[in-house]
């Protein structure tokens, strides 16, 4: 029988990941979150460095702390912190998951990366919730991993990433468009998502994927390859006509 449990390290005051990750993932499968450890201001940029160090350095002991679960896949969903320690470093992070006892481990920043393969994308445009500093660490990140940032557009006005509206997101990436993007990447777990990807796959005919979206995506297609097409989102479902459905990057785990 298929281990459907979907393990997530989540930031500690992030409100977006759980309600997401449930509007995402098919029937039968169940996602079990963790927190990371930290606390956070009002303001989300306030010690927001000092945030992703920590959760780098703890983060086997965050896997460990599941106690023995056995896990289908775990997800650390913290883009940022990929950010910071950089596409090269990135195993430093998939090896602290997996001490843990769960081999099938991968990045929120990873997910991304798969998706983005199997999309066949090499432009992307970047529509960012956080500070320039974290946006301009994105930028090289995904230049490491192959990819081309055409573009960046920060969403307008934030003080917490858990409190930007949809508007705001599907602006930033109506300006972002302009820089000509295969795919426009709404980057961060912690930036509502869902009905901003629903909108645009109606309005625009270049795919928006998030990260949550690409943490359920990898997660439900390497332990049940196919899956993700049962999700009853409708973000989801805009990928129906642009992916294979088994499609998944055969890594499966985030680079070795």
């Amino acid at each position: 029988m298929l281990n459907k449990n979907i393990g997530v390290l989540v930031p500690p005051a992030n409100t977006t990941v759980e309600p997401e990750l449930w509007k995402l993932v098919p029937e039968g499968f169940t996602v079990l979150t963790n927190r990371l450890p930290g606390r956070v201001s009002e303001n989300t940029s306030i010690g927001l460095r000092e945030r992703f160090l920590g959760y780098n350095e703890t983060l086997a002991e965050s896997a460990d702390s599941y106690g023995g679960l056995p896990l289908g896949a775990l997800c650390f969903a913290c883009t940022g912190s990929s950010y910071l320690i950089g596409a090269a470093n990135e195993d430093v992070l998939l090896n602290r998951m997996r001490s843990g006892g769960t081999s099938v481990v991968n990045t929120a920043a990873q997910c991304v990366s798969a998706l983005l393969k199997t999309l066949g994308a090499h432009r992307i445009g970047i529509i960012s919730p956080y500070p320039k500093w974290v946006t301009e660490l994105a930028v090289v990140y995904w230049t490491e991993c192959g990819f081309v940032a055409t573009g960046y557009q920060h969403v307008a006005d934030v003080v917490s990433i858990y409190a930007i509206n949809t508007d705001s997101v599907i602006e930033a990436a109506r300006q972002v468009l302009e820089s000509k993007p295969d795919v426009l990447l709404l980057s961060g777990t912690g930036m509502m998502s869902l009905d901003a990807i629903a909108q645009l796959s109606e309005r625009v005919d270049v795919p928006a994927i998030s990260s949550n979206l690409a943490m359920s995506w990898w997660a439900t297609n390497t332990i049940e390859p196919g899956s993700w097409a049962r999700s009853p989102s409708a973000a989801m479902k805009s990928l129906l006509k642009r992916l294979p459905v088994g499609a998944v990057d055969p890594t499966q785990s985030g680079p070795a």
